[in-house]
């Protein structure tokens, strides 16, 4: 039977009787019982299985038993095959969603997906990075650090907060911590602490884009203390030039360029924040440690005392951060395309609503068409017969995959771009 929205089947079950568990056992025919087993969609619609299941009484112990039904799951009235339906789709789409396809319970849909996702954490291993990068992103109200690894550029795990304790537990756990020669974070001070703790033979280096950030962010103050007083046709100007400050010199073309030297004609001011700006984000491009140090001395040293006060937070951070930042002279590593997780995150947190942190990391993580997979080696590798499954003519076949190396960040975008907005 069909109608606008779902099929319904009528089955009966052959053979499939039970046992009991009692130490004489007696089953009696007790009657049958018609029940709902749900399936995967079909055209479009929900599919329920109606089956007839026969009913025993054990005249022993006096316990019922019904008749098993193949195919479906011994402990939801559904298909097998549904329940595999949850656990892959659940990765990426709400629970809500997939709830209202199928007709079952949302608690149910979010019950089988959360212990998929447990066993399938941990099951997860992803490989230690060798070059390890600590981040952050908000969301839920809060800051989640983000483990990457920094060479292949992936995501390796998130953890509930950025607390330095949370970061040492984590460090604490990994087996082969030793294996981490470098980590690229922000100027997170309970980050240093406990990388310093956790992990004392590893490089620290600064990310250089969190540091030349500030100093963009030091041109903007002196832009908006300008804004204050100007007629109000002035001030929306310097509010649409914004952008053009802020991008680096060498990415503007000719109109660009023109129009920020009028902006900077206009505004004297303006022009030495612009200028310190620049000039602090060229000390990176410089080849040697020694050079950069010296780039910055000379720097500092030339700054003009009508802007200087906006750097104050960047001069501090200097100082409090020396060795760390110029580490980046002679490990050149960045953590900037962690940035780009913040929108992928908060994205797939609008996606569901109310996802709790748990799951939101279980989708993201165990996202498997975005799992990115370590290369296998250059040369033919000779193995060992007893590693392998020998098949007809000699054939080995080698059981054991790649190692997962965590998250793929382009992959991850790139399907999240595939998704309707959230509604």
């Amino acid at each position: 039977m069909d109608n606008a929205t779902q099929y319904e089947v009528e089955v009966t079950v052959e053979g499939g009787e039970p046992t009991c568990v009692c130490a004489f056992p007696k089953l009696l025919l007790n009657g049958r019982k018609r029940t709902l087993f749900f399936d995967t969609p079909m055209h479009g619609k929900r599919v329920g299985i109606w089956v007839q299941r026969q009913r025993y009484r054990c005249k022993t112990c006096c316990k019922s038993h019904y008749q098993s039904v193949p195919h479906m799951h011994s402990k939801h009235d559904m298909t097998n095959r549904l329940v595999d339906y949850i656990r892959r789709f659940g990765t990426e789409r709400t629970f809500t969603a997939i709830s209202s396809e199928i007709g079952v319970d949302v608690q149910t849909v979010r019950r089988i997906w959360r212990e998929h996702a447990r066993k399938g954490l941990d099951r997860l291993q992803p490989v230690t990075p060798v070059w390890m990068g600590i981040d952050e992103l908000h969301i839920m109200h809060g800051f989640r650090g983000v483990i990457t690894n920094v060479k292949d550029r992936t995501i390796v795990d998130l953890l509930k907060d950025r607390k330095k304790d949370s970061v040492i537990r984590y460090l604490a756990g990994l087996s082969d911590a030793h294996v981490i020669t470098h980590v690229a974070m922000d100027m997170w001070e309970p980050y240093r602490e406990a990388v310093h703790l956790a992990l004392p033979k590893a490089t620290i280096i600064v990310d250089r884009f969190h540091v030349s950030r500030m100093a963009s962010e030091a041109m903007e103050r002196v832009r908006l203390d300008l804004r204050v007083n100007l007629p109000t046709k002035t001030r929306l100007m310097l509010k649409d030039d914004r952008w053009i400050l802020l991008r680096n010199e060498q990415d503007l073309n000719a109109t660009q360029t023109i129009l920020l030297q009028s902006t900077l004609a206009q505004f004297p001011t303006l022009r030495k924040a612009w200028e310190a700006k620049e000039g602090f984000r060229a000390i990176w491009k410089l080849p040697t440690r020694e050079a950069g140090e010296q780039a910055y001395r000379d720097w500092l040293a030339a700054l003009d005392p009508e802007v200087a006060p906006a750097f104050n937070d960047l001069i501090r951070a200097m100082g409090n951060w020396h060795s760390e930042i110029f580490n980046y002279f002679e490990h050149r590593i960045t953590n900037a395309y962690t940035e780009s997780f913040n929108s992928i995150a908060r994205k797939m947190d609008r996606m569901g609503r109310g996802y709790s942190f748990e799951v939101l990391r279980a989708k993201l993580l165990l996202k498997y068409s975005c799992h990115k997979e370590e290369p296998p080696p250059a040369r033919f590798a000779r193995t060992p017969l007893s590693m392998g499954r020998v098949y007809g003519l000699g054939m080995m076949m080698q059981e054991s995959p790649g190692r997962h190396l965590g998250i793929d960040m382009a992959a991850l975008a790139g399907w999240l771009d595939t998704l309707p907005p959230a509604t």
